[in-house]
């Protein structure tokens, strides 16, 4: 069970500010999602999107196990997921730095998540394919977009609370969870594939990721199948 975040205010800890995102998108099966976080040595995973009460943050990480299982079961089944819930849950950081967040004491008895350092955020990740362009864009909302796992993304800029200094997330200044991101990086280089599509008579190429052990099931995807689009 992971730690409950310090109880703070917005005068005693200003929401963080970060831009210019380096952004990943990628759909693992559940057991691939687990041995991701267990090669990150387990961070702290926290749902930061909806209010919660004080003692449900210690077991947000398993809210979301839960919630990405069903999820998987869904598109393996051919079946489409509840996707207002992976809203709620697929609204969630990683951090192996206890002070990158806190709690924010929004109404009584309930609580909101925020950043103090930079972190990795979660989402959960859409796409629709465009045939003007040939290409499948990110993060499109609206009746043709299709689920495709979570977007994992960590900032390249942010202003220093505190001080309010602009400040870039180097290895030389190693920001809060600066190296876990590297790690995370490097093992979806390696134990994902990149995804091609056929639409019609295109073949689409895009940077997003698969996990091997979706391979099996992913052209049962509904959503997919609905635009006659294939995995290849």
């Amino acid at each position: 069970m992971q730690a409950i975040p310090p109880i703070s205010t917005p005068q005693q800890k200003p929401v963080l500010q970060a831009s210019k995102w380096t952004a990943l998108q990628v759909l693992l099966a559940p057991e691939e999602f687990n041995s991701l976080l267990e090669h990150l040595t387990q961070p702290s995973l926290y749902l930061c999107g909806s209010l919660w009460q004080k003692d449900e943050f210690a077991n947000h990480s398993v809210l979301f196990s839960q919630a990405y299982n069903d999820y998987i079961v869904a598109l393996s089944q051919g079946e489409q997921p509840d996707l207002a819930k992976c809203r709620t849950f697929f609204s969630a950081c990683l951090s192996t730095d206890d002070d990158s967040v806190y709690l924010q004491d929004v109404q009584k008895g309930e609580f909101l998540l925020r950043p103090n350092h930079p972190l990795i955020q979660i989402q959960h990740h859409t796409m629709s394919y465009s045939p003007y362009d040939n290409k499948m864009h990110s993060m499109v909302f609206g009746k043709e977009a299709i689920t495709w796992g979570v977007q994992l993304s960590y900032p390249q800029m942010y202003i220093e609370s505190g001080t309010g200094r602009v400040c870039q997330t180097t290895e030389e200044d190693n920001p809060p969870n600066y190296s876990l991101f590297k790690t995370l990086q490097r093992w979806i280089r390696h134990n994902t594939l990149p995804t091609s599509f056929q639409t019609g008579e295109h073949t689409v190429r895009s940077s997003l990721r698969l996990g091997k052990e979706c391979l099996p099931w992913i052209n049962n995807h509904c959503q997919l199948k609905a635009q006659n689009i294939q995995v290849i």
